[in-house]
């Protein structure tokens, strides 16, 4: 809900830049394609992004339900960015960026969907080195 209302705000009322320095700040940005603005046609994107979805949601029904911790806290952040990005591509046909960091524009939705793929990735790579 946060990342919907950040994104609502950078759309109306604080659509202008405010930059720290040049690598960091607020700078709204609609983006038109995936991750680092490669080109996609949208609806390409909204049926991957429903896949996804699908399979995570049934990942976490048949296996990580039987576990509790980082690995489903992980793919709960990646199914909520998810979410939130697809509302965009579903409501304004972009995601809706606005927190420049270093030469990227990414929005909260960006964020959790890559740390939860790090936590994921991380507590998988530390199961398979103590076996």
């Amino acid at each position: 809900m946060l990342d919907q209302w950040l994104k609502w705000q950078s759309l109306h009322n604080w659509s202008q830049a405010q930059l720290l320095n040049k690598f960091l700040g607020w700078q709204p940005h609609l983006n038109p394609g995936i991750a680092f603005g490669l080109p996609l046609p949208n609806w390409i994107t909204v049926l991957f992004t429903l896949t996804v979805l699908v399979i995570l949601i049934y990942f976490i029904k048949t296996r990580i339900l039987k576990t509790i911790g980082c690995e489903l806290l992980a793919v709960n952040l990646v199914i909520i960015g998810a979410l939130s990005n697809l509302i965009d591509r579903l409501i304004y046909q972009h995601t809706v960026d606005y927190l420049l960091i270093l030469t990227g524009i990414i929005n909260l939705a960006d964020a959790l969907i890559v740390i939860g793929f790090l936590l994921f990735f991380l507590q998988n790579y530390n199961r398979n080195q103590q076996k």
